[in-house]
């Protein structure tokens, strides 16, 4: 059967006559991890039940056994916070990628925002080739290459004032910003520098940052860009 599509409200008329295409365009805009986020807070809660059992049967049954139960419980919370952590840290990099454009045209003045490698981006080959040469003719090391691509979003733009000057950035996207995330940014930006031959701006997205870890960028030189995740 042939479906023609001639506007957005076909489309959703489609997607709501057909589950299974709803279904399968959810995964592809969203990602496996956010789709799977309310099985894993399902998870959470019924072991954070489980832990509240275990600590009222402490004073009814063999103290050894519940002491067991309750080490196992808590390895399988501590398994169970980190695919959370994930599926939300990769939920929020999906947003910050989507709407990347927006971001950097409004906190950094840029336009033309491309980007070379970022969460289910594929890589700019262009770019990957260069990093290669860089590589091969020892201007960086395979370590600093592996370091490099470990990076959330390598882009490049241009300033609205001077659109002749492409800026490459090396971006980390952390939901609270840490002291890591301000040194690894700097660093890669630093080796993404090397590739291109040319200055490249280090720069951290996320949620929320302090005082002390506002300070360490303006250090490292940088830039911090608040972007709530809403």
């Amino acid at each position: 059967m042939t479906t023609t599509i001639n506007d957005i409200a076909d489309l959703v008329r489609i997607l709501r006559e057909q589950p299974e295409w709803a279904d399968t365009v959810r995964g592809i805009l969203l990602g496996r991890e956010v789709i799977e986020l309310p099985k894993l807070f399902a998870e959470f809660a019924e072991l954070t039940r489980q832990n509240f059992q275990l600590l009222r049967k402490e004073h009814k049954a063999d103290i050894a056994e519940v002491k067991a139960e309750m080490f196992s419980l808590n390895v399988r919370v501590t398994r169970l916070e980190g695919k959370m952590d994930n599926a939300l840290g990769t939920n929020y990099q999906n947003k910050v990628v989507r709407n990347l454009h927006s971001i950097l045209g409004q906190h950094q003045n840029l336009t033309r925002v491309k980007v070379l490698r970022g969460y289910q981006n594929d890589p700019d080959a262009d770019f990957m080739e260069q990093l290669y040469q860089a590589e091969e003719r020892g201007i960086i090391t395979h370590q600093q290459s592996n370091d490099l691509l470990l990076v959330d979003i390598i882009c490049t733009g241009r300033r609205r004032d001077n659109r002749d000057a492409e800026i490459p950035l090396a971006i980390e996207t952390p939901i609270t910003i840490g002291d890591n995330d301000v040194v690894r940014a700097a660093r890669r930006a630093e080796i993404l520098a090397a590739i291109l031959n040319q200055p490249a701006q280090a720069a951290v997205i996320g949620d929320s940052v302090d005082q002390p870890r506002t300070a360490l960028a303006a250090d490292y030189q940088v830039s911090l860009i608040l972007h709530p995740d809403e």
